[in-house]
């Protein structure tokens, strides 16, 4: 009753009341925050309340009106939108290959110094695809986080090679920071899907940003 009144309010003005959001850490710094921040432009009367983590959060316990997620979607009680997709990449810095040699073939990950991201589900072992073959290939290393960005800073600072999403190493191909292993070699495609409860009716700020990322 109380979220019908306030979509018979706000009809005539913006968006008010608290829109909670829960992302991924890394996503979440690099591309949700600047898109809630467009979205709430036209409406000063709209509060966000966003939350990074990289855990999958209980919609319905923590309150949560839309949450963006990478990977494999597992809660069937979910609506999900998918946004589009990520492809895990190796990467390291000329200074690191210069050191230790380029790779010939993804065998040779097992003489390397790798950085792992814990944030992977399984046993640690890198699943790897090349020539449409996907193997599980045992690596290690002296650096183990739980971020794809402090993996990527790793890796450029020349302390192994890493297996991160394609849109934090993006602009360091560019710059030449960091360098593409093994390119005919791709690591999970993960798809980005925005989630909300299976409700009957959705109140209309979370309708309202639903339709925004989906467009943004």
């Amino acid at each position: 009753l109380e979220e019908m009144t306030g979509d018979l309010r706000e009809s005539g003005r913006g968006l008010s009341g608290t829109l909670r959001v829960s992302a991924p850490v890394t996503f979440g710094e690099m591309f949700v925050q600047s898109m809630l921040r467009r979205f709430r432009k036209p409406h000063p009367d709209l509060e966000i309340d966003l939350r990074l983590s990289d855990r999958f959060v209980d919609l319905a316990t923590e309150g949560i009106d839309v949450a963006i997620r990478i990977g494999r979607l597992n809660d069937s009680a979910l609506i999900a939108r998918k946004l589009g997709q990520s492809t895990l990449l190796l990467v390291a810095s000329p200074v690191y290959l210069a050191e230790r040699g380029v790779l010939a073939n993804m065998n040779e990950l097992t003489r390397h110094i790798c950085i792992r991201d814990t944030n992977m589900r399984g046993d640690g072992a890198w699943p790897l695809t090349e020539a449409g073959e996907t193997r599980r290939i045992a690596v290690s290393g002296h650096y183990l986080v739980n971020s794809a960005r402090i993996a990527r800073d790793l890796a450029i600072d020349g302390e192994g090679i890493a297996l991160c999403p394609d849109y934090v190493v993006r602009d360091d191909f560019a710059t030449g920071r960091l360098l593409h292993v093994l390119g005919n070699v791709r690591g999970p495609v993960l798809d980005i899907h925005a989630v909300h409860l299976g409700q009957r009716r959705l109140a209309r700020r979370t309708r309202a940003l639903l339709d925004f990322v989906a467009r943004d």
